[in-house]
């Protein structure tokens, strides 16, 4: 899996599409922001490169077949670091440092259960959604998810029952 650090501006930066926390705590947030204005961002977010919608543009594969052509734009998502992303935004850093990742969907939605998962401030409810949301994109059991995430079944089962 490519990686690299750098550091983007903010405004190439989108919140993730669908985020583990439904709300941010505000107060929170401005307590984080004051602490990175003081001490900069001690680790980076983690990003994937966002791909342009379909332009119309038409290539040809090896194959012979016509293919649409996407290109990568100069956008990325946020996968893990929402928080610090918001933080940042408030502090005004314009810079952010960001370790870039080519992901597919089912990755990117991974690595955010995987970090979110054990964090104890994470509402109940949020987290049975993600984690059933996860499940449909992936197909996986409970079984499978609640390995993954070294959590039992039943702890799985009743946080998706809560979360729906």
């Amino acid at each position: 899996m490519h990686s690299e650090i750098r550091e983007i501006s903010s405004d190439e930066i989108e919140d993730p599409k669908d985020p583990m926390r439904s709300e941010l705590d505000r107060n929170g947030l401005f307590d984080l922001a004051d602490n990175i204005k003081q001490n900069g961002l001690i680790n980076p977010i983690t990003v994937r490169p966002l791909a342009r919608p379909h332009d119309g543009t038409r290539e040809e594969n090896a194959d012979g077949a016509v293919e649409a052509f996407q290109q990568v734009s100069s956008r990325y998502e946020v996968v893990a670091g929402h928080r610090r992303f918001s933080a940042c935004k408030i502090a005004g850093i314009v810079k952010i440092p960001c370790v870039v990742r080519d992901l597919t969907d089912d990755e990117a939605f991974g690595i955010k259960v995987a970090e979110n998962i054990e964090r104890q401030d994470v509402d109940p409810v949020d987290e049975g959604r993600t984690l059933f949301k996860y499940m449909e994109q992936t197909g996986k059991s409970v079984g499978e998810i609640a390995k993954e995430i070294r959590r039992s079944v039943g702890y799985v089962e009743d946080r998706i029952a809560v979360g729906q």
